[in-house]
């Protein structure tokens, strides 16, 4: 009985398999993806800054063709403030008396002012 079973889910798991193919989506279900130098695929590398975010969206396709890996990842831009810009800051946070704001952003400025 059990290999019954056995042989159902197997050839459920091969139809399901093909059925979730979307080699133009990028989905990831655990596959180990290929080194960028493989030789067994042609790599594709396109990076993107907008909004703040650096995204990178990497495609493998095999040189047979039958085969497509591609993810997508994203990463926040970190935004390096002047000295100047920080001053400006502080200074609006103590027009609109909000001192805490202000005590934060002097920290800041001291620590970019010491280099950290």
């Amino acid at each position: 009985m059990f290999t019954n079973l056995d042989n159902f889910f197997n050839r459920f798991d091969k139809k399901i398999s093909r059925a979730l193919s979307f080699p133009d989506f990028d989905l990831d279900f655990g596959h180990d993806f290929p080194k960028a130098d493989d030789p067994h695929y042609n790599y594709t590398q396109e990076t993107v800054e907008k909004g703040g975010v650096t995204t990178v969206k990497e495609r493998w396709v095999s040189v047979d063709g039958t085969s497509v890996f591609s993810r997508v990842s994203t990463t926040p831009v970190e935004k390096k403030e002047s000295v100047e810009e920080i001053k400006a800051r502080i200074a609006k946070a103590v027009a609109d008396e909000d001192y805490e704001k202000a005590a934060r952003l002097k920290k800041d400025l001291e620590k970019k002012k010491k280099g950290e």
